[in-house]
C-alpha cells in the first residue's frame, strides 16, 4: 500500500537525518534563528519576523535568543520605531559560526547530489517544494 510505503520511507529519512545532521556545530534552534539573520546580515530584524519564519513558540525563541546573546553571536535592542518590539542582528562572531555551519551543510548537499545525480536532485527539490506549498498553517497537509 502506498500510504504504508510513504510512512516507512518518511521514518527512514527522519532517522537518517537525525543521525547525519545538517547542523552539527550548534544546536538546531540556534542554527534556524541564525540562518534567518544571515539573510539580512548585518542589519537588525524584528524578532516577530524570526518567529514567523521559524514557527517557534515564544518560549523557544526566548531561550534561543538568550543562548545566542550569551555566546555573543547576536545583539538585541529595542526597536526605535516601537518601544514594545525588539530587534536582533547577527554579530561578526555569529556570522563566522553560521557561515561555517552553512558550508558543512553544502558539503552534505553535494554528497546527496553525487549520489542522486543532478536530475533526480532537482526532482526531489520540486517534490519538497510541492509538499511545503501545500502544508497549511495548522500543520496539516491540505487536501
Amino acid at each position: 500500500m502506498l500510504e504504508e510505503k510513504l510512512i516507512s520511507q518518511w521514518l527512514s529519512l527522519s532517522r537518517l537525518l537525525k543521525n547525519n545532521r545538517l547542523v552539527e556545530r550548534i544546536p538546531y534552534n540556534e542554527a534556524m534563528v541564525m540562518s534567518v539573520l544571515l539573510k539580512v546580515y548585518p542589519q537588525y530584524l524584528d524578532i516577530k519576523i524570526i518567529i514567523e519564519e521559524t514557527k517557534f513558540l515564544k518560549s523557544q525563541m526566548n531561550r534561543t535568543m538568550n543562548a545566542l546573546i550569551e555566546k555573543k553571536w547576536i545583539d538585541k535592542k529595542i526597536k526605535s520605531t516601537d518601544k514594545r518590539c525588539q530587534e536582533v542582528c547577527l554579530l561578526p562572531s555569529g556570522y563566522e559560526v553560521i557561515e561555517a555551519t552553512h558550508q558543512d551543510s553544502l558539503q552534505i548537499s553535494k554528497k546527496i547530489i553525487t549520489i542522486l545525480g543532478a536530475e533526480n536532485t532537482k526532482k526531489l527539490t520540486e517534490i519538497f517544494e510541492l509538499v511545503i506549498q501545500n502544508y497549511n498553517s495548522e500543520n496539516e497537509i491540505e487536501t
